[in-house]
């Protein structure tokens, strides 16, 4: 299966503050759900 997909590699900046805090939650339940410690700051 061959799709071609566009994206775009950008420098983050202010506009992408809301997304940290998903980001956080998701490798904390990530590694909660393996098994495994992840440093939280």
């Amino acid at each position: 299966m061959n799709q071609d997909q566009d994206f775009q590699i950008l420098i983050a900046n202010q506009t992408h503050d809301g997304f940290a805090q998903i980001i956080c939650d998701e490798m904390a339940a990530s590694a909660a759900a393996r098994g495994t410690g992840i440093a939280k700051r």
